[in-house]
C-alpha cells in the first residue's frame, strides 16, 4: 500500500510530503523508523491521519504502536508524524524507586494494630 507521509516539528514541516510504500501488517513506528533511522525517541511522536488533502487530521490514539492496516481499512491516505518537544527529562540516576522490602515495611506501619 502507498501512503503520503509528512513529518512536522511543531507547525514546521521538516520532511515531506513524500509517498512511501509500506506493508499493511506493519505498525506506524516501523515506517517512522524507516524515515529517520531511529534518531527520535518514540514517546515524543504524535500520529495523525486524514482521507483527503484538505480534510481534517484525525489523531491515532495508539500513536506509533497503531497498525498501518487502519489506513486502508478506514480509507486514510495521508499520514503526519508530529515531533513533540521534550519538556522535562529526569536522568535515571535522580529517580528514587524504593525496593520491595522498604515498601512492605512502610505499608506495615500504616496497618492498624
Amino acid at each position: 500500500m502507498f501512503i503520503i507521509v509528512q513529518v512536522n516539528e511543531g507547525a514546521k514541516i521538516i520532511t515531506g510530503p513524500l509517498v512511501k510504500e509500506v506493508e499493511e501488517n506493519s505498525i506506524f513506528s516501523t515506517l517512522f523508523d524507516s524515515i529517520f533511522s531511529g534518531n527520535y525517541i518514540h514517546q515524543n511522536v504524535y500520529v495523525e491521519v486524514r482521507k483527503t488533502e484538505t480534510g481534517p487530521w484525525v489523531p491515532v490514539q495508539e500513536g506509533l504502536e497503531g497498525k498501518l492496516l487502519l489506513m486502508t481499512t478506514l480509507g486514510f491516505i495521508y499520514l503526519k508524524y508530529i515531533l513533540l518537544p521534550c519538556d522535562f527529562v529526569v536522568p535515571l540516576s535522580q529517580i528514587h524507586i524504593p525496593n520491595a522490602f522498604t515498601r512492605l515495611m512502610e505499608f506495615r506501619y500504616q496497618l492498624p494494630a
